[in-house]
């Protein structure tokens, strides 16, 4: 992974956690029965998903590293990483439209407005990941690695 890569990938989560902390104070307090306390519903809310992010991002470039049998371009290298952050941008994308909409006091035109923002965002995360996806070469570690299935 280069530089440049590595530093796109803490920028996005660092922006995330900053969101997530500025967010913070306004989030509202969560409904909760007698006697119940729910002390860790708000960060939470603030943190789980950058905290996803860096996981994502962890565990995908282990996954890189450690691939026995993965081609050594550089071209297959940055369609992996191009995968990767459109994942990082669609959680992104996610963390702000819940924070958007949990600090706009559950408007209902904000979460409504929200509601349909986030599978259009799905949307275009698998139509962008669907089409990264030709540039990859079949893995044979990947389904039955039969000469038959390999034919087609």
């Amino acid at each position: 992974m280069s530089a440049n890569t590595r530093l796109g990938y803490i920028a996005a989560i660092a922006i995330a956690y900053l969101i997530g902390l500025a967010a913070y104070p306004r989030l509202p307090e969560p409904f909760c029965e007698n006697g119940c306390t729910m002390a860790v519903a708000r960060p939470l809310i603030a943190f789980a998903l950058p905290s996803a992010i860096a996981i994502v991002v962890v565990f995908l470039s282990m996954l890189w590293n450690r691939d026995p049998i993965r081609d050594r371009d550089a071209h297959t290298e940055a369609t992996y990483h191009a995968v990767i952050r459109t994942v990082v941008l669609f959680l992104l994308g996610l963390h702000i439209a819940v924070l958007f909409a949990l600090t706009s006091r559950l408007r209902p035109d904000v979460v409504r407005a929200v509601a349909h923002a986030v599978p259009v965002m799905f949307g275009l995360t698998l139509i962008i990941i669907g089409n990264l996806l030709p540039r990859f070469r079949p893995k044979l570690l990947i389904g039955i690695p039969t000469s038959r299935a390999l034919r087609w």
